[in-house]
C-alpha cells in the first residue's frame, strides 16, 4: 500500500513537472488535435448538452448567484469597454483588404523565395495550407495594408497569435535557447 501511494505521489509530481517543461508543445498538440477533430468535438458537446441541458443551466445559475460580485465587476468592465470596442470595430471596418492586395502579397512571397514559403519557419507551403498573417495583429490596431500582411503556415500563424513580428521572433529565440536549439536563419 505504501509503495502504491509513493508511486502515485511520484507520478503526480512528475506529470506536473513534465507539463511545465513542455507547455508550448502540449498546447500545440492540443490545438492540432482540436483542429483535426473539431466537428467530432462539437458533436459530442452538443450531445452532452442535449442530455444534460437542465443540469448545465442550473450549474451556470448557481455559479452566477455564488459569484455576484465578480459578475458585477465583469459587466461593469464590459460596458465600460464597449465604447473602445466600437472604436476598434469602426477602425477595422475602414481597412478591408482586397483581392489585389492579397494577390500582391502572394506574388511577392513567391518572387522572394522561389516558391510559396512561410515567412517564420521557411517551410515550403502548398496552396490551401497557407494563411495570411498580419505583422501587427488587427487586434492590436494593425491594419490590412499590403505592408502589414505576409504569408505563413497555419502552425506558425496560430502559435504567433496576437504577438507582433518582433515579439514572435524573440519568443522563438527564447524557446529555442531553453531547449538548446537555435536556428539563426529563422526570424
Amino acid at each position: 500500500m505504501r509503495n502504491m501511494e509513493k508511486r502515485r505521489a511520484y507520478m503526480k509530481e512528475y506529470s506536473k513537472k513534465y507539463r511545465l517543461e513542455h507547455h508550448t508543445e502540449l498546447l500545440l498538440k492540443k490545438k492540432i488535435y482540436r483542429d483535426k477533430n473539431n466537428e467530432i468535438i462539437r458533436e459530442k458537446q452538443r450531445e452532452y448538452l442535449d442530455k444534460n441541458r437542465i443540469q448545465a443551466y442550473t450549474k451556470v445559475r448557481e455559479w452566477k448567484s455564488e459569484n455576484k460580485q465578480y459578475m458585477r465587476s465583469y459587466l461593469y468592465q464590459y460596458y465600460r469597454n464597449l465604447d473602445n470596442l466600437r472604436v476598434k470595430n469602426e477602425f477595422r471596418r475602414k481597412h478591408y483588404y482586397t483581392i489585389s492586395i492579397v494577390q500582391k502579397v502572394f506574388e511577392d512571397n513567391i518572387k522572394e523565395f522561389g516558391t510559396l514559403t512561410c515567412i517564420y519557419c521557411f517551410s515550403p507551403l502548398e496552396f490551401g495550407k497557407d494563411t495570411i498573417d498580419h505583422l501587427v495583429p488587427v487586434s492590436r490596431m494593425g491594419d490590412n495594408s499590403y505592408e502589414n500582411m505576409v504569408i505563413s503556415c497555419r502552425v506558425c500563424n496560430s502559435t504567433k497569435g496576437a504577438k507582433t513580428y518582433e515579439e514572435f521572433g524573440n519568443w522563438i529565440i527564447d524557446t529555442n535557447n531553453k531547449k538548446g536549439v537555435y536556428n539563426e536563419t529563422a526570424i
